[in-house]
């Protein structure tokens, strides 16, 4: 029986019967919901998931029992030796971005992340700048080497390890750069974060300084171009 600080009650049977005296019998159970823990005696109902988190969350009490089922008692005598309580491992630490490099970069091309904690190789983790994922070329526990996606913004980058499910996001932010002779696609990410842009509204505002702005295709590309 395990019992709460607010006195909830789990009871729970072991399904083996002891061996015959002088034979030791060894036997475990679970604190989860698949001991088929009950709920307030050995006949109630049985115990989910949320309320063996909520006894063992605030335990105070384990008492074992030792109880005859049948046949007479007299000269019977009951021990119990070596009654261990197992932890549950650690969690192991998660990820941690030191620096990644280079800061600014075109997309397509590759942004190599130095750090600990990242899962030992590509499949076992995931980098997301901002809220696009990148393809992983290499990773190990220390570096992972990342092409940026075409449709980066400009914020910090995320590193899962989906091995721990765990994650971490860079202090600094990256920085893409648009690439071609013309300058390349304009999107939120060209910008660096003190220049307000919106696309529904149309302006663009550096430093307090809000200026209006139209897009037209001005050239042979059939692309929009931005007039300001």
């Amino acid at each position: 029986m395990i019992q709460s600080s607010s006195n909830q009650f789990l009871y729970a049977n072991f399904t083996v019967i002891p061996s015959a005296a002088s034979t030791w019998t060894s036997m475990s159970i679970k604190l989860d919901e698949t001991g088929n823990w009950k709920v307030g005696n050995i006949a109630g109902a049985t115990a989910t998931r949320g309320q063996v988190i909520d006894v063992i969350g605030s335990l105070v009490a384990l008492r074992i029992f030792i109880d005859w089922k049948s046949g007479s008692m007299t000269g019977i005598t009951g021990s119990l030796d070596n009654v261990v309580m197992n932890t549950h491992p650690a969690l192991p630490p998660p990820p941690s971005i030191t620096s990644f490099s280079p800061i600014a970069a075109p997309r397509g091309s590759d942004v190599i992340i130095t750090g600990s904690g990242f899962g030992a190789n590509a499949s076992n983790n995931t980098v997301w700048f901002g809220g696009v994922k990148g393809n992983i070329v290499s990773a190990s526990a220390t570096s992972i080497t990342v092409t940026i996606p075409t449709a980066v913004d400009y914020g910090p980058i995320t590193v899962v390890n989906t091995t721990t499910n765990l994650s971490t996001a860079s202090r600094k932010k990256f920085t893409p750069i648009n690439s071609g002779g013309g300058g390349g696609t304009i999107l939120k990410g060209s910008f660096t974060s003190d220049v307000l842009y919106n696309k529904t509204v149309g302006y663009l505002a550096p430093r307090r300084h809000q200026r209006r702005w139209q897009t037209r295709d001005a050239g042979v590309v059939q692309r929009a171009d931005l007039c300001i």
